[in-house]
């Protein structure tokens, strides 16, 4: 198992042990922790289940790209977004659209351009809940962001990344919210030349739902007997080329999503599970 899997398993069973309520927007009862962390220094890609890697691969590009349309998404198939979507096919919670046009200011463009000039800042924030229209009791919208924040900086030539998520369903996003979390500190790296530092990852509200707990269970089974075998699945570490963010800003994002897609799939081996995730939104 690699490093994620561990401390994963570790707070599936520990909410899983916690009391159940029910959550009134999706009428499900959803078990709870709160001030989820994860340390990581490895990529997190989640071996205790086919997590499907092309769908973070998609959305981490898609967000570099600022896209707030679902072409790209469309062009691989993926379609879990389109309920979202708004009368002309955009979604305005989208993460890439919310750093690089939502506010009036392109924050992506404006991390790069001052990590590049001064690595010693500690500035260097993406936000994307808009406090104008977000939450707080307003009229319910069709979707808010579920990550909120992303604090890039730099120790000793680390790039290190810490992600604020205001709320994680445990089966579904978080797997795929961390391992984009680490492609995009990967791809920010490479672009600004610096090593791969870590990824501290916290979650306010980190729940399961009632229709996950036989995954789930399925899952702390797969790191049990893990664990018992001594065994180790590998973790494919992602390289990307220098210019892979110079690509995915002019314009070639299908070219960058197949390459990261088939590097990443040639060295992943999930564990198998014979339940398939309801997606809840």
């Amino acid at each position: 198992m690699s490093e994620f899997d561990l401390v994963y398993a570790e707070l599936l069973s520990s909410v899983m042990l916690s009391k159940g309520y029910v959550n009134k927007r999706t009428g499900h009862q959803v078990k709870a922790e709160a001030g989820a962390l994860f340390g990581i220094t490895a990529n997190p890609l989640l071996q205790l289940r086919d997590i499907k890697p092309l769908w973070f691969v998609v959305e981490t590009v898609a967000s570099i790209a600022g896209c707030r349309d679902l072409d790209l998404f469309h062009e691989f198939g993926l379609k879990a977004w389109d309920k979202f979507a708004d009368i002309k096919g955009n979604v305005e919670s989208m993460y890439g659209w919310r750093w690089r046009s939502h506010f009036n200011r392109d924050q992506f463009l404006d991390l790069l351009t001052g990590l590049g000039k001064d690595n010693s800042t500690r500035h260097g924030v993406l936000i994307t809940w808009d406090p104008a229209n977000d939450g707080l009791y307003r009229e319910q919208v069709s979707n808010v962001p579920c990550v909120v924040a992303w604090h890039f900086h730099v120790i000793n030539n680390g790039l290190h990344l810490t992600v604020m998520q205001r709320s994680g369903d445990l089966v579904v996003g978080v797997p795929h919210d961390i391992a984009s979390a680490w492609l995009l500190l990967e791809l920010m790296a490479a672009h600004l030349l610096l090593d791969v530092g870590s990824l501290t990852y916290v979650i306010s509200n980190a729940h399961i739902y009632d229709s996950h707990y036989k995954l789930v269970n399925e899952m702390l089974d797969n790191a049990k007997h893990m664990r018992e075998v001594g065994g180790r699945h590998s973790t494919p570490k992602v390289q990307p080329s220098m210019g892979c963010i110079e690509s995915i800003l002019s314009g070639n994002c299908v070219d960058v999503v197949n390459k990261l897609y088939s590097f990443i799939l040639s060295a992943y081996e999930p564990m198998p599970t014979t339940v398939r995730p309801e997606v809840i939104l």
